[in-house]
């Protein structure tokens, strides 16, 4: 056993995504269904391009934040959640 602290690693769950194209032609996300349970999409915080995809960091109408995955490559979207991975020495 060590002392150091958990590292994270992100683990991807495909979602279905019903989205908007804004007028600039972004497209945007409103709602996605994760579990079999439906989210709506309140609000939208960071957006950046990255090597797997768009993120989207969204915060829904219950006021949880969540981080979407759009993999443009050939359109399906993930959701990203933290899960702890002790590290090792």
């Amino acid at each position: 056993m060590t002392d150091l602290p958990p590292t994270f690693h992100a683990r991807r769950h495909k979602i279905l995504v019903v989205c908007k194209t804004t007028p600039l032609g972004q497209v945007q996300p409103v709602s996605f269904t994760w579990r079999g349970k439906d989210y709506s999409i309140s609000s939208w915080g960071r957006r950046w391009q990255a090597g797997d995809g768009e993120h989207y960091l969204v915060m829904t109408d219950a006021g949880r934040m969540f981080e979407l995955v759009h993999r443009t490559s050939d359109g399906e979207w993930f959701l990203l959640t933290a899960a702890p991975r002790h590290a090792t020495v």
